[in-house]
């Protein structure tokens, strides 16, 4: 931004700069010979007293007795002939006069000596009141001062607030609905403005396009729904009068969206109901999806009950009334032109509210189905590039532009799917899916997926994103929000346009779309159901041998009987005795392998719900983490942590599994650690040894500076610590605590632990002794004096 000198009177730029303490001045604008601009400024017209204005005058010597250098006057301190500046300046006005550290609201018509607080006063009949860039100017700064045309105090905005609220009708609390009431009585020189000034006030942002006249007051209406979803954005056009609607035949379409500020001239008292979230709130392909409750009224039409009232009057609430479309969506309806909203009684608790589309603009067409459609992509956000287009026929890179096939999809919807990525990070791309609907307006999508997954993978796999995507404008790839914008053109003759522009949002969403991990969930639910399959053919089997065995059994007992048959008459049967015993010890032997084969399946059976329990808790947990940061577990957030987080949580089996199934071993979780830190910490040495065949390190260590030595040594896994110092581990490494695994051996009382680790360091110091050193003579060493047990020798 710009600061004027108050001494200098010269302009001083503080762009990418926090800017110095500011006065800012709060006026109404004159004719433009009585105002001084930029160029006015550059040109010299502040540097004489005579060619200055008075409020200029008035506004630097008021700042000089507070002890400001610098005051910001919007007429002086934009460039308005840059309409890039200009918009930016407007979209920031409002966080400007906020943080200035004082503003003087100058009441050039408010002569000194007026009696405020008299009905005919000069101070509540002020133009300052009535026109619509000082509303914004009255809320946003926290410390603002009123002065009469001769530069006197009048008061604060603290002590003069009651009659503040009276002229203007504005209170402490406020919806949508009340804060378009307070504009519904200013005017501005520009159509367009009336709209623009608001932007601050309701906290969006959006481009200035001077020259669409009452389009701009549309958009911000369509920009206000997007980021809050308040109901009082339709309670406009009130009628207080009228508790029922009338009955009419002649039913026309009408625009669910206000023409003007003034249509909200009777919202000024307009509340909110209840503070329960809404379900839905969404603008989407020309109509508002949001949850209203639907009573019956006359002519086949229907009243919807809005979630405010009016005033403190609990018992009534805001009702609009509503003609279904006919054909089409069966959950579509209109406002009818005309009809106004009416107050009504609240009716008794039901069933909640149903979802329904509210046409945005009844009188709008649907595009032809053969129309053309493309698309530019605007650089509006710094080191973020289109870098991919899927399908590629369909981008025209030079021209930064995607063309919209004419022909749709099977089920009347084209995707594309855009990447975009930060070239300065190293962080997610983001993926913009395109959908064309023959029959609606086009909409936008954005979910963010790893950089190794291929447009091609997610496009080919659309059935596992695409019914969860719907309406999400906006991701976060863990550096940067990202809001995607999309905006339409005039049509040609030939084509529709429009703009896909990406912008940086300050507001972090409460959860993104990975496709990276959406698809890996996928097919994580696809082994899941190999599994189950699986197990139901060992559930088979196990049955077959379970009947097999109940049958033996029946055999062996009848076999029994009749071998005490033949003992009876062992002297004349002999030979007979000898054959059955030897048949009873085949059939003995056979039971023993069923029995073996009976209990290898019961194993089995018992290691595939291992499996099957360790992927469902896995597949809950994704499914958990997706709500919010705050749920799900710390030691895993991506598909690639699932061996360690298995290890940690004890399945062994299905560790085992994704071992096999070659998953990585070296991967580590929030807390720095592997498979093999977590095996360790278990004392699973037969996992341990599994681990490091396959190439676990064994010299990791975690956030805590802890390797699996030291996890060994402090819980005195004297097997597990050999293994480990057989396969080179650094018995020397310090954690974070500066301790040795020998150190947390020792202290813990590990003592078998304790003797490996001493005897490991003996050896290796006994090996550095041994190593002669490079260019001298290895030379006898002297004999040492003999030193006593007790610790003491020669010179004790």
């Amino acid at each position: 931004m710009r600061l004027l000198n108050v001494g200098t009177f010269k302009l001083e730029e503080f762009f990418g700069l926090d800017p110095p303490p500011y006065a800012v001045l709060s006026h109404t604008w004159g004719s433009d010979s009585e105002e001084v601009s930029y160029r006015d400024v550059l040109g010299g017209r502040l540097d004489s007293a005579s060619t200055r204005p008075p409020k200029v005058t008035g506004c630097c010597k008021q700042a000089q007795v507070d002890g400001y250098k610098y005051v910001w006057i919007d007429t002086c301190c934009i460039d308005k002939t840059n309409s890039v500046e200009l918009q930016e300046a407007i979209n920031s006005m409002f966080r400007w006069y906020r943080d200035a550290a004082i503003c003087y609201a100058y009441l050039s018509d408010v002569p000194s000596g007026d009696s405020l607080h008299d009905a005919e006063s000069a101070f509540s009949s002020s133009r300052w009141f009535q026109r619509g860039w000082t509303l914004q100017e009255l809320l946003a700064p926290l410390n603002l001062r009123f002065y009469d045309a001769g530069w006197s105090c009048l008061g604060t905005k603290g002590d003069l607030c009651d009659l503040v609220e009276t002229v203007t009708g504005i209170p402490t609390p406020f919806l949508v609905a009340q804060r378009m009431s307070w504009a519904a009585k200013r005017v501005t020189k520009r159509t367009e403005d009336i709209a623009y000034c608001l932007l601050g006030i309701f906290g969006v942002s959006m481009p200035m396009i001077y020259g669409e006249g009452d389009k701009a007051f549309r958009r911000l209406q369509e920009q206000i729904m997007k980021d809050l979803a308040d109901d009082s954005i339709l309670a406009w056009d009130v009628d207080l009068e009228v508790t029922a609607p009338k009955n009419t035949t002649n039913v026309t379409f009408g625009s669910a969206l206000a023409p003007a500020p003034s249509s909200f001239a009777n919202s000024g008292q307009i509340t909110m109901m209840d503070h329960a979230a809404h379900s839905s709130f969404e603008v989407h392909g020309g109509s508002l999806r949001l949850s209203v409750a639907l009573h019956p009224a006359p002519s086949g039409q229907f009243l919807g009950l809005l979630r405010c009232r009016y005033g403190r009057n609990k018992g009534k609430v805001v009702g609009i009334t509503l003609a279904a479309t006919q054909g089409g969506h069966p959950d579509k309806y209109f406002r009818p032109d005309g009809s106004r909203a009416i107050l009504l009684l609240k009716p008794a608790p039901g069933p909640p509210a149903p979802l329904v589309y509210i046409q945005l603009d009844g009188g709008r067409k649907a595009p032809h189905v053969a129309e053309a459609r493309w698309f530019h992509i605007r650089k509006s956000v710094a080191n973020l590039e289109l870098i991919d287009v899927h399908p590629t026929s369909c981008w025209h890179k030079e021209r930064a532009l995607i063309e919209a096939a004419v022909e749709p999809s099977a089920d009347g919807v084209q995707r594309i799917l855009a990447r975009f990525r930060e070239t300065t990070e190293n962080g997610a791309d983001f993926v913009a899916v395109l959908e064309i609907d023959v029959l609606a307006d086009p909409c936008c999508n954005l979910m963010v997926a790893s950089r190794k997954t291929s447009l091609e993978e997610i496009a080919s796999r659309s059935d596992a994103w695409r019914e969860i995507i719907s309406d999400t404008t906006c991701a976060y790839n863990g550096s940067l929000s990202l809001y995607m914008a999309l905006e339409s053109l005039p049509a040609s003759t030939s084509h529709q346009s429009y703009i896909l522009k990406p912008w940086k949002s300050s507001a972090i969403p409460h959860a993104s779309i990975n496709a990276t991990t959406t698809l890996q969930l996928s097919g994580a639910a696809a082994l899941l159901g190999d599994l189950r399959e699986i197990d139901e053919v060992q559930k088979t089997e196990a049955k077959e041998l379970r009947i097999r065995m109940r049958d033996r059994k029946q055999k062996l007992a009848e076999q029994q009987v009749e071998l005490e048959k033949m003992r009876a008459s062992i002297v004349r049967l002999e030979l007979e005795e000898r054959r059955m015993i030897d048949e009873h010890a085949r059939e003995h032997k056979l039971e023993i392998d069923l029995r073996e084969k009976c209990a290898r399946a019961k194993t089995a059976e018992v290691d595939t719900w291992d499996k099957i329990s360790g992927m469902e808790r896995l597949i809950e947990f994704y499914n958990a983490g997706e709500e919010g940061p705050e749920n799900g577990d710390a030691l895993a957030k991506s598909a690639e942590q699932i061996l360690p987080f298995a290890v940690e949580r004890g399945h062994d089996s299905f560790a085992r599994l994704l071992i096999d199934r070659a998953a990585s071993v070296s991967v580590s979780d929030l807390e720095g650690r592997t498979a093999l830190h977590h095996a360790v910490r278990r004392g699973q040495e037969e996992l341990v040894q599994l681990l490091i065949h396959k190439g676990a390190h064994v010299d990791t260590w975690d956030t805590s500076g802890e390797t699996p030595l030291h996890a060994a040594a402090e819980r005195g896994f004297a097997g597990i610590t050999s293994l480990l110092l057989k396969k080179h581990a650094k018995a020397t490494k310090r954690n974070n605590a500066v301790d040795t695994p020998l150190d947390l051996a020792l202290r813990g009382g590990r003592t078998q632990a304790g003797m490996l680790l001493q005897l490991h360091e003996a050896r290796q110091l006994d090996a550095e002794r041994r190593q002669p050193k490079p260019g001298l003579r290895r030379r006898k060493s002297p004999s040492p004096s003999p030193r006593r047990l007790d610790g003491r020798g020669e010179g004790a």
